[in-house]
């Protein structure tokens, strides 16, 4: 799983149904995920994660350009 993890994000979103990266990397270790799940991640992620699971991601990947988010900037205020 640490390999995924190392792919994933690291935004634990929760968009993916897990409570953050390192659990849906489990899942998917564990085969009770699926590859498309990770928005933040988006077709680059998914693309590294297939080859990396060893399954073809491009039936996820029109999808995925759709659901994913472009980066974000957040301001932090002391």
């Amino acid at each position: 799983p640490e390999d995924i993890d190392a792919i994933l994000p690291q935004t634990q979103c929760g968009l993916c149904g897990h409570g953050g990266c390192m659990p849906y990397a489990e899942a998917l270790v564990h085969e009770q995920a699926a590859i498309d799940l990770c928005p933040p991640g988006g077709v680059d992620g998914l693309r590294q994660i297939g080859a990396l699971m060893q399954q073809d991601p491009t039936p996820f990947e029109t999808e995925m350009a759709k659901k994913a988010k472009p980066p974000l900037i957040a301001i932090i205020r002391e």
